[in-house]
């Protein structure tokens, strides 16, 4: 038995079933609000400032923040242009 089966077989129970489809379905609907209202990222970014001032929810809301800045990759010539 691997380590992989071991570990599987011991921590079973934390396990969420469907995980990804959860992260997948969130992180859509953060796309959609942002392009419906993009000032709405400003409410679910990572700022280890508002997490210091009790704001923890952005430690688990970063992950569900779209990346924008590459989602059609271009050569670096074109995308200095813009």
């Amino acid at each position: 038995m691997t380590l992989l089966d071991r570990l599987e077989r011991r921590l079973s129970f934390i396990a969420v079933p469907g995980l990804l489809r959860y992260i997948a379905a969130f992180s859509a609907l953060a796309f959609i609000l942002y392009k419906i209202d993009p000032s709405y990222l400003r409410l679910i970014d990572l700022d280890p400032h508002a997490v210091l001032r009790g704001q923890v929810w952005r430690l688990v809301t970063y992950i569900f923040v779209p990346q924008l800045a590459r989602m059609i990759p271009l050569p670096d010539s074109v995308n200095a242009a813009f």
